[in-house]
């Protein structure tokens, strides 16, 4: 009984796993719905990026 517990668990996250790595749009949509996905927090007004005072240049957040 142990053993199939133990598979069936091993097979449950294999699933899990290939299922974020296939298809990760759906996976995020599906976290969002659970409330399982961090909370975003928006760049506050006049901020580059991250919240960087200066701005971006060249790619980075100088």
């Amino acid at each position: 009984m142990i053993e199939f517990i133990a598979v069936a668990l091993i097979v449950s996250f294999a699933a899990l796993y290939w299922y974020k790595r296939l298809f990760p749009a759906s996976w995020n949509r599906t976290r969002l719905r659970l409330g399982l996905a961090p909370k975003q927090i928006a760049n506050p007004e006049g901020k580059g990026c991250d919240g960087c005072s200066i701005g971006c240049k060249g790619g980075g957040c100088h």
